[in-house]
């Protein structure tokens, strides 16, 4: 449900011209976001960042040089991969089943189930593993 929100999201900032996308890319849990420059980058990653829970990359690609200097001329792209639960969702990881309990910047609290044994693991951590959201 928080995917579709997101898209719609970025729908709406693309039609209303508010930056210049050159595309919008959808790829597993997440999109990725080819922009004009880095400052509208940013921009757009403190906007949706205040609204959702994401892994953030951020990457250039070389697509020239600029005639005027001379310099190297780079495209933005920023990947923003969204993390399938919220605080209070049951995931497994593992076969071991574990409570959200805090989602902070760059890191996720989880809490045991069983034992109660708090971990925290950085947002990496949950594109390498398989997590699975329970129904409770």
């Amino acid at each position: 449900m928080a995917f579709h929100r997101l898209a719609d999201n970025l729908q709406d900032i693309r039609e209303h011209q508010l930056c210049t996308f050159s595309d919008i890319e959808e790829v597993n849990q997440g999109f990725n976001l080819k922009l004009s420059n880095r400052a509208i980058m940013n921009s757009i990653q403190s906007f949706l960042s205040s609204k959702y829970s994401f892994i953030i990359k951020n990457s250039k690609k070389l697509i020239g040089k600029n005639p005027n200097t001379g310099g190297d001329l780079y495209r933005s792209y920023l990947l923003l991969r969204l993390i399938p639960f919220q605080v209070n969702s049951y995931i497994q990881i593992k076969n071991v089943k574990y409570l959200v309990k805090k989602i902070h910047a760059n890191r996720i609290i989880l809490e045991n189930f069983n034992t109660k044994m708090q971990r925290t693991r950085n947002f990496e951590f949950f594109e390498k593993n398989l997590v699975e959201l329970l129904e409770v």
